[in-house]
């Protein structure tokens, strides 16, 4: 196992280097192939040096490029701010803090398979909320989302998870899925993580964790 772990270590400095390969983004106004309009767009590709980590363990002897191959991800993330013009009624106490929603979604993008996970949160400069409902507002949180897809993988989610924070002013919707594949015939398993961290101001981060 020591050996093992050597390898892996190895190659995970090795890629250090020259894991990230491209970052670009684009303007307000993009719209997606699924014809929907988003305020902003990033995307980066990488080799996720966990997903060599994990495959080096279980094959010790694949080359770099095999490795590679496997584990390069491209990462789209997306989002989209709405003010909420119509307040819940009853609720006219609270209207001074105007309540916004934001859509997001975060894409990954494997050789031979495409993940979604996407949802919408509500946030009023106090709260944010996704999934429960607040000030008659209920946000959404959706892994492996349509249009999600794999060929020649099984990718298959094991958590659709959302927290908050003690205070209420930061939500997380995280997702976490296994690809299933054969790699120079054998078959092999690595796990990705992604999740959303979106805050009582609206600013969002999207994570590989």
């Amino acid at each position: 196992m020591k050996k093992i772990t050597k390898i892996s270590m190895a190659l995970v400095m090795a890629l250090a280097v020259t894991g990230s390969i491209a970052t670009t983004a684009n303007a307000a106004g993009l719209t997606d192939a699924s014809g929907a309009i988003w305020d902003t767009s990033t995307s980066s590709t990488a080799v996720d040096l966990g997903c060599i980590a994990q495959l080096t363990e279980q094959l010790p002897g694949a080359s770099l490029e095999t490795l590679n191959s496997a584990c390069t991800v491209t990462t789209v993330i997306k989002s989209k701010v709405e003010r909420v013009v119509t307040q819940p009624s009853g609720m006219t106490r609270l209207a001074a803090n105007p309540i916004y929603s934001k859509s997001w979604e975060i894409d990954k993008i494997g050789i031979t398979y495409y993940e979604i996970s996407k949802g919408k949160f509500y946030y009023d400069g106090n709260q944010a909320w996704s999934t429960k409902t607040y000030r008659g507002f209920t946000g959404s949180h959706e892994c492996q989302a349509p249009g999600s897809w794999g060929v020649t993988v099984v990718v298959s989610v094991q958590g659709c998870t959302t927290s908050y924070s003690s205070s209420g002013a930061s939500v997380t919707d995280r997702e976490t899925y296994k690809v299933s594949a054969f790699v120079s015939g054998f078959p092999v398993y690595w796990v990705y993580a992604m999740s959303e961290l979106s805050n009582a101001n609206g600013s969002t981060t999207a994570r590989d964790f």
